[in-house]
């Protein structure tokens, strides 16, 4: 699968939310015929002009199917509020427009379909309203993906906005941007009239940014979804692991304002697990800013490392890094997936190239690992295998 695709993770962050989400069988590996998204630049939103009454499913297996277009949309959103995951790569809703000029990313002409995340809502786009749960759930959604792609509330646009004045195709999509809820359901879900403005709905991003669950549980008048409590038995550990005891005290203790190349490593670790977008160079600078702060405390919540306190110690390290087992040429793999990560934090793999990170030890990697063998005294080398020393090498 050449591009980069979703990883299942954005999903279950937003069902973490508390919002239902449905997989599609094939979601993880489906994309229009151009395979994944050549670069994360941000999310798009569309509506389906799907009449009343909905067929929900009916609808979005029409958009996975068709032949003209299919897959359309990355998520669907029915009335209900349910989130399907439809698709993980590119698709074939946005078309022509552009170009169009966001706030940390660009869409050159006639490129959304795939640097755009796609969002389509289930609604006819002739006055029909949204509903709350809808609503909450979009939000809940593009807040999800932007914080996994690495982008902000700026990045999120619209069909109408990218097809309207000042692009290529100025006018040609009609779409509203949402025929958001009236006044009627509250104040702060009344995103303006059917023509209402994009930034109307970045501004509801905003709210929810720090915390969508929260935010989620507070527009839906519902307890927020109940952390899963840790398991008080602690895990057995895994077989196989080269992870030395003394390892973990001598790794420096990190934190938000820190900078240096450990900074980098703890970046890297993050990408390969899915928490930062692996193709964004600007997430491997070195630096702890708030970028890599919300990164590390999604990291934190889904692997039982508390809360408010971000910073990067033994506990940390461990659980970025994983049982380090032996590797060799052949091996697949996430722990694989690390070590290219490592190699590259290291300077001896191109951080831009996402092909370096296929979880794959072929000649790349092998090559990558040679070098870095040989400028680490780590000789011979071939042959190439990653034990002890090489992960301890890779981390200090």
């Amino acid at each position: 699968m050449a591009g980069l695709y979703l990883p299942s993770s954005v999903a279950q962050r937003i069902s973490d939310c508390g919002i239902k989400v449905v997989r599609w069988s094939g979601c993880d590996s489906r994309s229009a015929s151009q395979g994944g998204f050549v670069s994360y630049e941000g999310v798009i939103m569309h509506h389906t002009a799907d009449a009343q009454p909905h067929d929900s499913h009916g609808n979005w297996n029409y958009t996975i199917t068709n032949s003209d277009n299919s897959p359309e949309y990355n998520f669907g959103i029915d009335q209900d509020g349910t989130v399907n995951y439809l698709a993980a790569g590119g698709v074939n809703s946005s078309g022509k427009g552009g170009p169009l000029t966001l706030q940390t990313g660009s869409v050159p002409t006639n490129g959304a379909n795939y640097r755009l995340v796609a969002i389509s809502l289930d609604i006819d786009g002739t006055g029909e309203v949204c509903s709350v749960p809808m609503i909450v759930s979009s939000v809940v959604t593009a807040v999800c993906v932007l914080q996994f792609i690495g982008r902000q509330t700026g990045d999120c646009t619209a069909h109408k906005e990218y097809c309207g004045p000042g692009t290529t195709t100025p006018g040609r999509k009609i779409d509203p941007y949402g025929n958001w809820a009236p006044a009627a359901y509250g104040a702060s879900l009344s995103w303006g009239a059917q023509q209402g403005r994009i930034d109307d709905f970045r501004g509801q991003l905003w709210w929810a940014w720090s915390d969508p669950a929260a935010w989620a549980a507070q527009q839906l008048g519902t307890a927020p979804p109940t952390p899963t409590p840790p398991d008080p038995t602690p895990p057995t550990p895994p077989p196989d692991t080269n992870w030395p005891a003394s390892l973990t005290s001598t790794l420096p203790t990190i934190q938000k304002g820190s900078q240096g190349i450990q900074v980098k490593k703890m970046q890297h670790l993050l990408a390969g697990r899915g928490y930062m977008n692996e193709a964004n160079t600007s997430n491997y600078d070195g630096v702890w800013g708030n970028g890599t702060d919300s990164a590390k405390a999604r990291f934190d919540a889904d692997n039982g490392l508390g809360s408010g306190d971000t910073s990067c110690g033994p506990k940390s390290w461990a659980a970025l890094c994983g049982p380090m087992p032996n590797l060799k040429k052949g091996d697949s793999g996430l722990n694989v997936k690390l070590m290219q990560h490592l190699l590259a934090a290291c300077g001896f793999m191109n951080e831009a190239n996402t092909a370096n990170y296929d979880g794959q030890w072929g000649n790349g990697t092998d090559s990558a690992k040679v070098n870095f063998d040989n400028a680490s005294g780590l000789t011979p080398s071939p042959p190439t295998d990653c034990g002890n020393k090489s992960w301890t090498a890779l981390l200090t």
